[in-house]
């Protein structure tokens, strides 16, 4: 897929799409318009003014998996972008498609519903055309720090995804942690009704097709630094703050400490050889903690086993215990027959959290007044920390991340809300303009995935103080009182909820 230039894609896109008048358009202004297909992100944004013309661009669209009826809702958000964005009984258009990062919650649509999405980028009735794709320079297929990335990141996946196998043939359950992790690939070992059959690969089809939605001139991989001004939305410039160039922080997702998640081959043997068949020729785990001498295989000597002896007896006097113990007798805190699995829990965790880190950061700025609408995706520390060193443009005063940051007024709540994303005094303290805050975020899903925190109460609680209560998540009622905010498209329940500015 060839990449082009900020200045020629944005004149491509100028003559793609045509005009929509609405009773809108009469005014200039930007609106952000968040949809409520569940735990996962999608985002419209328009700029209009009075000529009648409209730039749009989308950011991702995708839901988490094990969302009841989560094709149905997608289509719903997608059907709703056409009829928005249609014209003269065309297709629906926008100027930009955003894929932030490869997470099902994010990109779950163009898997499950590419047919409602126009090919190349060709109007079709009833189907919605996009005038460029962009991604994060992590996608770059003609990038070698990148493509050692994804390689990577798919040799992982399919390591995780062998041990998750092999413990449900097992008949073994597989830990929380490494199901849930596996399952923001759109990873499942059965058909469980998500709309994603058993495999490896829903995100990767996900990202592909996605590319296809535009013209291969027109696929663009986004890097720090890059600046672009629409030809059709002069008003408005689009800054590219994410993610880093540097591999050690699109490692970093530990705030306090300075872990460098990834970094670590111990735990790539050791779920590649726990999740090896019968069969397999690996060589000895060298990061076993007993010698070979030392150890001894528990088939048969578990409570109700068949095996007698010494060691039979031993095991089920001093490791077992009894099969209904008292607090007395109870054993179960010198067992360690199970703590091979995480490692496996800890290399998915990791290697969902550095995927966050690829997220592609866009900061829009309204060129006649300074303000800023940033919109982080699932941003963690590694690319949070790295705004603060990226400069726009080479003049004596340069535009920096630091100071887009400082002149936020819309903040997209990064990673849902979750705990381990926005920064405090790197990030939302930084924010001394900020108004309004919008959070993608399904409180009761992330319980049912064991995510009780969230959005964190402390971030939200500071939220509400910055922005004087103008915080609004979609699981939750429109706060009242603002006029510059309404729900849609008809009547509750709100398909979304949409901010509106003038510009």
């Amino acid at each position: 897929m060839a990449k082009r230039s900020a200045a020629s894609s944005a004149r491509a896109s100028a003559k793609t799409a045509g005009s929509v008048k609405t009773a809108e358009s009469e005014v200039r202004q930007i609106s952000v318009r968040m949809y409520r297909q569940g735990l996962g992100d999608c985002f419209l944004i328009t700029v209009s003014h009075p000529s009648g013309q409209h730039f749009r661009i989308m950011i991702d669209c995708g839901v988490i998996l094990g969302t009841p009826d989560a094709k149905q809702k997608l289509c719903a958000v997608v059907k709703d972008i056409i009829n928005t964005t249609a014209e003269s009984g065309e297709g629906g258009f926008v100027d930009v498609l955003a894929v932030t990062h490869e997470h099902y919650d994010h990109v779950a649509a163009f898997t499950l519903i590419p047919d409602l999405f126009a090919e190349s980028g060709k109007r079709m009735t009833g189907k919605l055309a996009v005038g460029e794709v962009w991604f994060a320079w992590t996608e770059d297929p003609d990038d070698r720090l990148a493509s050692r990335i994804r390689k990577s990141r798919a040799e992982r996946l399919s390591a995780l995804a062998a041990m998750a196998g092999k413990l449900d043939g097992l008949g073994a359950a597989a830990p929380v942690d490494l199901i849930d992790s596996l399952r923001f690939f759109g990873v499942v070992s059965k058909d469980k009704g998500d709309g994603v059959a058993e495999g490896v690969g829903a995100t990767a089809k996900a990202m592909r097709n996605a590319a296809g939605f535009a013209a291969k001139d027109s696929v663009r991989y986004m890097r720090p630094g890059n600046v672009i001004t629409p030809d059709r939305a002069p008003e408005v410039r689009l800054y590219i703050l994410g993610p880093p160039q540097d591999e050690k922080l699109l490692h970093k997702s530990d705030g306090p400490s300075e872990l460098y998640h990834l970094s670590r081959p111990d735990l790539d043997e050791a779920v590649k050889h726990a999740a090896a068949g019968p069969t397999a020729t690996l060589p000895r785990d060298p990061y076993e903690p007993f010698e070979s001498v030392y150890t001894y295989p528990l088939a048969g000597v578990g409570p109700g086993g068949q095996d007698n002896g010494p060691v039979a007896e031993f095991l089920a006097s001093r490791y077992y215990g009894p099969e209904n113990p008292t607090p007395e007798t109870d054993l179960r805190w010198r067992r360690i027959d199970n703590d091979w699995m995480d490692t496996a829990t800890e290399l998915a965790l990791a290697l969902d959290n550095a995927t966050n880190n690829t997220s592609l950061v866009l900061a829009l700025e309204l060129v006649d007044s300074g303000k800023v609408l940033l919109f982080p995706a699932d941003a963690q520390v590694g690319n949070w920390l790295s705004w603060e060193t990226v400069r726009f443009g080479k003049s004596e005063n340069p535009v920096t991340g630091s100071d887009l940051v400082a002149r936020t007024v819309f903040y997209k709540v990064v990673h849902h809300g979750s705990h381990n994303a926005t920064l405090k005094a790197k990030g939302l303290e930084k924010m001394s303009s900020l108004e309004l805050a919008f959070i993608p975020v399904d409180h009761d899903m992330a319980i049912k995935k064991h995510w009780g925190q969230m959005p964190l109460p402390a971030l939200v609680d500071a939220l509400a103080a910055k922005t004087k209560g103008q915080v609004v998540r979609i699981d939750q009622d429109l706060p009242s009182g603002i006029a510059t905010l309404r729900g849609g498209p008809d009547c509750p329940p709100w398909l979304w909820y949409e901010w509106t500015m003038m510009l």
